[in-house]
């Protein structure tokens, strides 16, 4: 054997079938490729596996990947990670390619998953079966034929601060109800940025989807979301709605979208935040801006466009937004104030994650999945400012 050959294969370990983390602590089998230290597990080489990579079932360990790769063959029904019915397991330092699906959670609840690397997968990270309070945070999710994050049946979970790129899909909804999903960039996606389908009351704050093919985002049959300070850029649609009601749209910006919006079947949703808050920023808006107040009939104009957009039929955008729209850090109420009001609401949140039940994404000022002293500093310096309309 020729040296490189030698050091291709010390590199990286084959496992014969999955590595377990079992119940009871220990690894199955026990070849080393996984180090335990209490419950700390770590992956000690780059691992390739032709079945499934990873199967956890013990709670409360955490598995740091020390930025190691665990490969697969695309195998089917095969996970880079399985985690079933576990919980406050943290999944961090990965990088995690070429599987059926990278990561699978049934079942499982208040886990973390973070600082990964999910690339050149079928499916990316799949929550199932009330997988419900789990943390996605900064992971990087490229390459998926797929989707980036799939949720099915899963509730209050956060996705936060991830890149997605280059992906079937990027983050997708499916009958899960009161997640948040924030501070997430999606780029060059083929169908779509977010997509929401039968799902309720989610929280879609702060992303920035840009040419996220068919897509910038689109809801079916999904009723009573908030989806604000968003950025949809150069997607064929910005926003496509189906059969969707009592939504919350505004303080978005849709620019040079093919199409900035589609709406089919009684879909009527709210599409600004009142006066003078305002409503979203429309790169093809004509209007002008010459006079203010609630019904723009005041001399003198206060950055609102005076006549609606028009969206679909006889929705519009009732106080569109003559400039883009830029978030105002601290308004943890959305009031378009930062006061003493966002300083309450953010102290109770305060030293809590999601899977915390006093947990508030608005109070995350930094997206970093946390509200701690960095969110309170961010809160102190634009302390006494309000929106710019």
């Amino acid at each position: 054997m020729s040296i490189l050959l030698f050091l291709i294969d010390i590199k990286t370990a084959k496992a014969d079938g999955p590595i377990y983390i079992r119940a009871d602590g220990s690894v199955d089998p026990p070849t080393g490729i996984i180090r335990r230290d209490g419950d700390v597990y770590t992956l000690t080489q780059d691992t390739s596996s032709n079945t499934s990579g990873i199967i956890v079932q013990r709670n409360n360990i955490l598995l740091n990947g020390s930025h190691h790769y665990l490969t697969g063959t695309y195998a089917t029904n095969c996970y880079g990670l399985l985690l079933s019915s576990v919980s406050n397991v943290t999944i961090k330092n990965l990088i995690v390619d070429h599987f059926y699906i990278a990561m699978l959670l049934i079942s499982s609840s208040n886990n973390t998953i973070a600082d990964n690397i999910f690339t050149n997968n079928l499916e990316g990270i799949y929550l199932s079966y009330y997988s419900c309070n789990n943390t996605i945070l900064r992971n990087s999710v490229s390459e998926t034929f797929g989707d980036g994050v799939l949720l099915e049946q899963s509730f209050d979970n956060t996705i936060a601060s991830n890149s997605f790129e280059n992906n079937g899909a990027s983050v997708s909804l499916f009958s899960s109800n009161n997640n948040s999903i924030s501070h997430n960039t999606v780029v060059d996606s083929i169908f779509y940025g977010i997509w929401l389908g039968d799902s309720y009351y989610n929280i879609i704050v702060n992303n920035n989807v840009v040419a996220a093919g068919d897509f910038g985002f689109r809801g079916d049959n999904a009723h009573n979301n908030t989806i604000c300070d968003n950025n949809a850029t150069n997607n064929g649609v910005g926003m496509w709605l189906n059969l969707c009601s009592n939504n919350k749209i505004f303080h978005n910006n849709f620019v040079n979208n093919a199409n900035q919006t589609q709406i089919f079947q009684l879909s009527t949703n709210e599409w600004d935040h009142g006066y003078p808050s305002g409503g979203n920023y429309w790169s093809n808006y004509n209007g002008t801006d010459i006079y203010h107040g609630q019904y723009q009939n005041l001399t003198g104009g206060d950055g609102i466009g005076d006549m609606p957009y028009d969206i679909a039929g006889d929705l519009s955008d009732k106080y569109p937004l003559m400039n883009v729209s830029i978030p105002l850090f601290g308004d943890v109420n959305g009031d378009d104030f930062v006061n003493a009001k966002d300083a309450v609401l953010l102290g109770m949140a305060f030293e809590t994650n999601p899977s915390d039940p006093n947990w508030n994404p608005y109070a995350d000022l930094n997206g970093d999945g946390f509200v701690n002293a960095k969110d309170a500093v961010i809160l102190g310096t634009y302390f006494d400012k309000h929106r710019e309309y």
